[in-house]
């Protein structure tokens, strides 16, 4: 075959994609120094890096280099044909000169470098040899362009590794994981090698098809096999760092989107737009801090959703979102926060989780406060830019959110240093938050009257025109619709929650003149309209729906996690008479529905406040005639007996005198859903109950401390009988005159005594009574050792 001829179109093609890739991650302009770098501009550049590391006393031989840099002479002369007339030559060289001065700051990074290079070098094969004689060859041309695309593989690596923000912080963990797919590379290179070199040898021309085709194949086969150990081991990384945070899911999907729903499409398209916003989203901004902040209910969380959602559409930049949440109390202090940050990052970049590994887990340092805020500024500054959205908080305790705002500010200040980095706050405007930010932009929602009222219209007339629709007894003429609009905008006052709550109450309208009336007098404020609903509450339902209804809202008020649906109708159950669940006392969903609209049914299927307000304004002192529409105190007595009723029962599923088959239909039908939560948290209820009540009120009453002790004589006789020990957790009664009034229970005292934590007793008679003159006071806390937690004893 002649030495000349046509190029291959399967050689270029596959050059073409090796070189578009490559130059998508390249800026531009590193791509315009690359297609006019000659080949001798590299060998000067490694001359004069030699130099100036031999001026630092630092010197390093870089004649390593020479054989590839030869190579890629002899290389670039077999493969001129099939790239003649394209920019593409350059490249397979430019890469290097840069890759040396950069490496050149670390002479460990340098040294592993230019161990690479001689490595390729020395996995080329003798081009020179074959070049006169085959270069015209397509099939030639084909092994010619996997050459290429390996030698540009490594160099898209390499400068992905030294161009990215704080390289020399994250080498070690990176080249580690560019060593899998640098030795994919490097064996790919020494097999064609050896496959080119023998046919050489042979001069058997004709068998070049058979080595392109081979050669091939091994290199898909090779890169296949590399991206799956790269994957295998990012993915332990990534589930091991995770775990190591202990968060769980990183995500907050289900408040996205619950949040994201109430949103009607182009209300917010205001502040997405706004001078402020914009200002502070500019790269390189120096006004990269933004407060956004209102009264409750003014919709702050469904713009910082909006804001999110915009900015990750964007795919320019990291976005980290967090909201608060007063359902959950542990996912409003400091360490939990930085925690889901670290989480949101390794999720969005999971390559990030081998540097957690090496420099945090590996060297045992715990995911503390002060660890984690670290670790947000490191992980952050190897990124180009990074937005942080913090929602709602004000929602946690004081000391909490005054020392998370100052390590988030601190963050923010670090990254910036060297990275794009910008956070924006959602809040209440609360003096501790507004001491911090004071110096910084906000955005004062209460102030931004029109286009929150524009936003609030075009909700509200949306809204009526469905409730219009909807109605098949109501007659609504447009006047009446648009008068109902109106007043709803007009008394909204900016507050989004109070227009939901106006709207929802519609549900209750069954005449014209109900709802004229109820337009008339709509409730200002959100106040007014929590109180409101109260109202209703206590006078248009009988005194069964309303006991319901109390207890549901104790139970979400007072709940140390959000309950699920079943868990809440089950708890409500043991918590009015009769005190026992069945088949024909359990309560369907339906009953929920008694507290709307101040709860909702969140996407997983747990119940809550729909603001947290609401939870504030329900047990504040001067929310019901006489006092809190909910006594706090009262709310735990409830939990507390509805839990030691729900025990009792779990208890069934131990004893061996109980038909296990009904035990296990129970089991289907859902009654024992509320066990793992009281299970985890009676004792805490418990305790916060005994310190709650007062010497002088009649919470603590018989029913209760009747439910108490049946609860530990069963448990008791139970764990004798299978030979449990109990564990050692104690119950603080706040008065010893509670234990005393057991007595009054028959053949009760002597398990008590059973229970008693001696220690901490008054010290007792022969027949178990309080000897005169004990040294104890009669309001020292007593200890009982309850009974083993159902779940651990089955």
């Amino acid at each position: 075959m002649s030495s000349s001829g046509p190029r291959s179109a399967q050689a270029l093609a596959n050059i073409q994609r090796a070189f578009e890739s490559f130059q998508q991650t390249v800026k531009h302009d590193d791509a315009r120094a690359f297609s006019s770098t000659a080949l001798h501009d590299v060998w000067r550049a490694a001359k004069d890096v030699e130099s100036t590391l031999a001026a630092r006393q630092k010197a390093r031989n870089l004649s390593r280099i020479q054989p590839f840099l030869d190579g890629l002479e002899h290389y670039s002369k077999a493969i001129e044909v099939l790239c003649n007339g394209t920019p593409y030559l350059p490249w397979i060289w430019a890469p290097i000169k840069l890759c040396l001065i950069i490496a050149s700051d670390s002479i460990d990074a340098f040294e592993k470098l230019i161990k690479a290079y001689a490595d390729i070098g020395e996995a080329l094969p003798r081009f020179g040899l074959l070049a006169d004689a085959l270069k015209g060859n397509q099939d030639f041309q084909n092994v010619l362009a996997l050459y290429y695309c390996d030698i540009l593989s490594f160099h898209q690596r390499a400068y992905r590794l030294f161009t990215q923000n704080a390289w020399q912080r994250f080498f070690n963990t990176a080249w580690k994981r560019f060593d899998i797919h640098f030795s994919s590379i490097l064996d790919d290179l020494k097999r064609h090698r050896n496959l080119v070199d023998a046919e050489a040898n042979a001069h058997s021309i004709a068998s070049i098809g058979k080595i392109a085709a081979t050669c091939h194949d091994l290199r898909e086969k090779a890169a296949e096999e590399a991206a799956a150990r790269e994957k295998q081991r990012t993915d332990m990384l990534f589930l091991s760092v995770l775990a190591w945070l202990d968060v769980g899911s990183a995500l907050d999907e289900d408040k996205i989107q619950r949040s994201s729903a109430t949103c009607h499409p182009g209300s917010c398209l205001w502040f997405l737009n706004h001078n402020a916003v914009k200002r502070c989203l500019a790269q390189g901004s120096k006004n990269n801090k933004l407060w956004i902040y209102g009264k409750p209910g003014s919709g702050k969380s469904v713009l910082s959703v909006q804001l999110a959602q915009d900015l990750k559409s964007q795919l320019d930049s990291t976005v980290i979102f967090y909201m608060c949440d007063f359902r959950i109390a542990d996912r409003n202090t400091r360490s939990t926060v930085l925690r889901h940050i670290v989480a949101q990052l390794i999720v969005q970049h999971p390559d990030l989780a081998a540097f957690v590994q090496e420099e945090y887990m590996l060297k045992r340092r715990e995911p503390s406060a002060t660890c984690l805020k670290e670790l947000i500024a490191a992980l952050s500054s190897n990124l180009k830019s990074t937005r942080i959205i913090i929602d709602g908080l004000d929602e946690s305790p004081i000391k909490e959110h005054q020392t998370l705002l100052k390590d988030l500010l601190f963050i923010v200040d670090d990254v910036s240093k060297t990275s794009n980095c910008t956070f924006l706050l959602f809040s209440r405007g609360i003096p501790t938050i507004e001491r911090l930010l004071k110096k910084h932009q906000r955005i004062n929602l209460d102030e931004e009257t029109e286009a929150v009222r524009n936003a609030i219209r075009m909700y509200v007339k949306h809204e009526v025109s469905k409730f219009s629709n909807e109605q098949d007894y109501l007659v609504l003429t447009s006047d009446d619709v648009e008068k109902l609009e109106e007043n709803i905008v007009e008394k909204a006052d900016g507050m989004f929650l109070w227009v939901r709550l106006v709207l929802e109450s519609l549900e209750n309208i069954h005449s014209m003149h109900e709802l004229r009336s109820h337009v008339e007098q709509l409730p200002k404020g959100l106040e007014e309209a929590y109180a409101r609903v109260l109202h209703h509450f206590d006078t248009d339902l009988p005194d069964v729906k309303r006991t319901q209804i109390e207890r549901i809202l104790g139970w979400i008020a007072c709940a140390e996690q959000p309950l699920t649906v079943q868990e809440l109708l089950n708890g409500v159950v043991y918590s009015i008479e009769p005190y026992s669940l069945d088949e024909y006392t359990a309560l369907t969903q339906a009953v929920l529905d008694l507290a709307k609209p101040l709860v909702e049914i969140t996407p997983h299927g747990t119940i809550s406040f729909v603001h947290f307000t609401i939870k504030e304004y329900v047990l504040h002192k001067d929310s019901g005639e006489t006092g809190p529409y909910l006594d706090r105190t009262l709310a735990l007595r409830h939990i507390v007996l509805a839990s030691c009723l729900s025990l009792w029962d779990g208890l069934d599923l131990v004893d061996p005198a109980v038909d296990q088959a009904n035990a296990l239909l129970r089991i289907v039908k859902g009654h024992f859903s509320l066990q793992p939560y009281v299970a985890k948290n009676w004792l805490l209820h418990f305790q916060q109950f005994s310190k709650s009540a007062s010497r002088d009120d009649d919470t603590c009453d018989d029913q209760l401390l009747t439910a108490l002790w049946r609860l530990i004589h069963r448990h008791a006789v139970l764990t004798a009988a299978r030979n449990i020990d109990p564990p050692p957790l104690v119950i603080e009664l706040r008065h010893t005159e509670s234990l005393q009034r057991l007595q009054k229970i028959p053949d009760c005292y002597v398990q008590v005594q059973w229970a008693v934590d001696e220690s901490n007793m008054p010290s007792t008679d022969g027949r178990g009574q309080p000897q005169q003159g004990s040294s104890h006071d009669s309001d020292n806390a007593t200890s009982l050792q309850p009974l083993c937690l159902v779940l651990e004893a089955i």
